[in-house]
């Protein structure tokens, strides 16, 4: 199962805080694409890929622990959880005008006992492509069109458009026009 998060904020300029995104990244396991720089907006967006089986002996070992015996509530290990708290702990850096504009499931081509979902329903959905990278690599770009041409070559392109500025190709709405090359 694939996460996917969008964060968007006024700019990015402190190489600590950048060297501290980093440090997160290994920690969560993640794989995250930032552009940095002076001018706004600065962006992250960040995958987390969390397998079927994975996700499986985590909620076994929930139903195994249930409550633990110091009368605390476990919860369970996903995906999800593992990119909010890579998220919770962005968010600590204190960015300006911090954002998190998305962070959904956008892939899901198993169900939970490690079945292939039905390959039809997969072929219509969108943004299917990964993040290129390894996990707790963190790949910086200086410019929105060096990021779009990143993120367009490893087919998450349309999902960044549709949620950072509201733009939907596929015949949907069209928000907003927004030119790639005139944000430099």
């Amino acid at each position: 199962m694939l996460y996917r998060a969008l964060i968007k904020t006024h700019h990015m300029t402190s190489r600590k805080k950048l060297s501290m995104i980093r440090s997160l990244t290994k920690k969560h396991g993640c794989i995250v694409y930032i552009k940095s720089g002076l001018r706004p907006p600065a962006v992250l967006v960040a995958e987390k890929d969390w397998g079927w089986k994975e996700e499986r002996r985590e909620l076994r070992k929930m139903e195994e622990l249930e409550d633990g015996e110091d009368g605390e509530e476990r919860t369970a290990q996903t995906g999800e959880t593992v990119l909010r708290e890579w998220v919770r702990d962005v968010k600590r850096l204190r960015y300006k005008q911090f954002q998190l504009l998305k962070l959904e499931l956008v892939d899901d081509r198993r169900d939970l006992e490690g079945k292939k979902k039905d390959v039809l329903r997969l072929e219509l959905v969108e943004d299917r492509g990964n993040l290129e990278g390894n996990k707790g690599e963190v790949r910086e770009f200086e410019s929105l069109k060096e990021l779009a041409a990143a993120l367009q070559k490893c087919g998450v392109l349309e999902w960044w458009r549709r949620h950072m500025f509201g733009v939907y190709d596929s015949g949907g709405l069209k928000d907003k026009e927004v030119n790639l090359g005139d944000m430099d």
